[in-house]
Formats: C-alpha cells, sequence, structure tokens
C-alpha cells in the first residue's frame, strides 16, 4: 500500500511583565509592576529548539540588557548583556475551551544583580546566548521603554509561553492504491492536550494504536478494539516532524476494518476514516503523520 501524509501545524506565542522593588519574589504588594504583559518575539533558533529538544522548565535562564536594536529572528543573544538568572517558580495551565497550554515562569534576579537602565529582556537555554525569545520592553502603548533597577533593588521578570492546539477537527483525503485502493476521508483530532506538551520536544514519539471504532472528543481516546502498531521515529527539517505508522499484514486486521488510529507526535492525536479502511492479512498499511509549528 503507498504511503500517504496527513498534516497539522501548532502556534506558540509568549508575552513578559516586569517588577521591581525593595523585596524579592515577585509579588505584586511588595514590587512595583513598571511594566505590564508585553510581546516578545521567539527566534528561529527557539522554533528550531522545539523539534530537537525540551523546552524544560529546569534548563532555561532569563537574560536582561541594555539594547535598543529590534529583535530578529535570527537573534542568538541579547544586544547588550547586562545580567541574567536561572531562579524561578513556575505554573502550568491548560485552558481546554480554549484549547491552549500555558507556563508561566518567574524569574527572580539577586539584589542589585540586574542594576541599570535596561531595555530588553530574554528567555533562552544559556545564560548569555541560545535565546528562544528576545523582546525590547515596552510600555503600556507598546512603544520601546527602559526601566530602572538600582543597586538596592530586585528584578522579577514574568514569562508567559503559550502553545495553541487545534480547536476545530481537521479534516482531508487519503487516496490508496493496492487491494483496497480508494479515497478515504479523515478527520483529525486532538487526543490527550495536557501541560507535558510544554517539555517535551514536538518529536516525541512513543506508540500507534489501530481501533475498530470512533474517535471520542478531545482528551479522550477512539472506542472499540484496538492493535498496537508499529511507528518509526520523526524526519526533522524545516519545523516539520513527522511519524509513519506503520501495520504489517498481521496487524490491524479488525473484521469491520480500521476506523481509527491513535498516535503520539508532542501530544496525542486521533484520527478517523470513512469510509473505515477494509485492511486484511493482505494487506500492508503505512501512513505519515505530520505536525509544523509557528509563530502566533
Amino acid at each position: 500500500m503507498k504511503q500517504h501524509k496527513i498534516k497539522r501545524r501548532v502556534a506558540c506565542e509568549g508575552k513578559y511583565k516586569i517588577m521591581v522593588g525593595k523585596k524579592p519574589g515577585g509579588i505584586e504588594s511588595e514590587q512595583r509592576i513598571v511594566t505590564d504583559w508585553f510581546t516578545n518575539l521567539i527566534t528561529d533558533g527557539g522554533l528550531n529548539r522545539l523539534g530537537t529538544s525540551s523546552f524544560n522548565h529546569s534548563s532555561i535562564y532569563c537574560q536582561v540588557g541594555e539594547g535598543s536594536t529590534t529583535p530578529s529572528v535570527e537573534d542568538v543573544n541579547l544586544t547588550d548583556y547586562v545580567a541574567y538568572t536561572q531562579t524561578k517558580a513556575k505554573t502550568d495551565t491548560v485552558d481546554i475551551p480554549s484549547l491552549y497550554q500555558q507556563r508561566v515562569t518567574t524569574y527572580s534576579f539577586a539584589l542589585g544583580a540586574a542594576a541599570g537602565n535596561l531595555t530588553e529582556v530574554g528567555v533562552g537555554w544559556g545564560s548569555t546566548t541560545n535565546l528562544f525569545s528576545h523582546a525590547l520592553i515596552l510600555d503600556a502603548e507598546g512603544s520601546p521603554t527602559s526601566i530602572t533597577v538600582l543597586s538596592d533593588e530586585y528584578l522579577t521578570v514574568v514569562y508567559s509561553y503559550r502553545i495553541y492546539g487545534l480547536l476545530a477537527d481537521s479534516t482531508g483525503s487519503v487516496t490508496f492504491t493496492g487491494n483496497i485502493a480508494g479515497t478515504y476521508n479523515w478527520t483529525l483530532r486532538h487526543s490527550s492536550f495536557e501541560p507535558g506538551l510544554i517539555t517535551l520536544p514536538f518529536d516525541f514519539t512513543t506508540y500507534a494504536t489501530a481501533y475498530d471504532g470512533s474517535i471520542g472528543i478531545i482528551n479522550s481516546y477512539p472506542s472499540g478494539v484496538k492493535d498496537y502498531l508499529e511507528c518509526t521515529a520523526y524526519v526533522s527539517g524545516s519545523l516539520t516532524t513527522s511519524v509513519t505508522v506503520s501495520a504489517s499484514i498481521t496487524q490491524g486486521n479488525f473484521a469491520s476494518g480500521i476506523k481509527s488510529i491513535l498516535f503520539q507526535l508532542g501530544d496525542s492525536w486521533q484520527v478517523e476514516f470513512d469510509p473505515v479502511i477494509p485492511k486484511t492479512d493482505q494487506d500492508t498499511l503505512s501512513i505519515t503523520f505530520e505536525m509544523t509549528w509557528g509563530r502566533k
């Protein structure tokens, strides 16, 4: 049977809030908010990082500087670095009505460590380089501004990072050759959308399963009899990862045919076919599920 691709895309975004005060910890009653939430630029390096390694809370740094150059997708460093911290606390949430995962990380700088007139901020997997995100500090009107941190003050930077899933089903069709030649419509839907996606690389692949029943709602699974299939590692390039799901002559041979497939690519997904795929022990099956991602 000929191999076919089913594609989907997720989006990422981030934003910052900054506080300064005589006490540490980012407690708004004890520190003044010097900038409310403002947007960032996720770098090309940051997007590529999502395909090869985790954006793990424990390995991320916050950097601040005094540069005024407009951030570029090619940035690796701040324009004029001043200080960094890896002292942080985080919370994770999932919003199902809007279908996003969010990690809010509060970075705390030591007393006087970030003293100066700061104009830029970033987070990344290096203390002075490897930026995942870069932004000029913006005022309430969205214009570049500077904030002053004194030698007897603490700086707190809050970074909110979101990954958006697909609220609506994706649909399309594939055309097979061989014994079961024909066109099969498909409906793709999230299966499990949980905080783990924030820390896992998008290539994370562990399983694929065929079912003879229909797919379920978001955060559920297909129904019916199941059979485990084979899956291979991703092929990476141009912010794209994929997993090839294969069924040998001994796999997925349901009396009523294959109605659904559950697979993992970053998080878990489920796809339903109409009509069912009437696979028997005379057929093999190979379908590639491809994911791309980018800025929101």
